[in-house]
């Protein structure tokens, strides 16, 4: 159990540096700052509003602060 153990850690520093980095960077982490979600233009059809295309995490701001307020961690 060891090896799965040394993966789980190194994914988990993995997520901290990407953490660190959009915190540095004060950028949401979902939609690296640009405040919305790509999707496929044929999904396009799916979605009644455009508020439907904006960030889930971070509310269509692109901010890191904003993520984090709305982050369950």
């Amino acid at each position: 159990m060891g090896w799965i153990d040394s993966i789980s850690q190194w994914r988990e520093e993995l997520r901290e540096k990407r953490l660190a980095r959009h915190r540095e960077r004060n950028t949401c982490p979902d939609c690296g700052g640009s405040g919305y979600t790509s999707i496929a233009y044929s999904d396009v059809l799916i979605f009644s509003t455009l508020d439907d295309l904006y960030c889930p995490g971070c509310g269509g701001s692109g901010t890191y602060a904003a993520w984090e307020a709305t982050s369950p961690e």
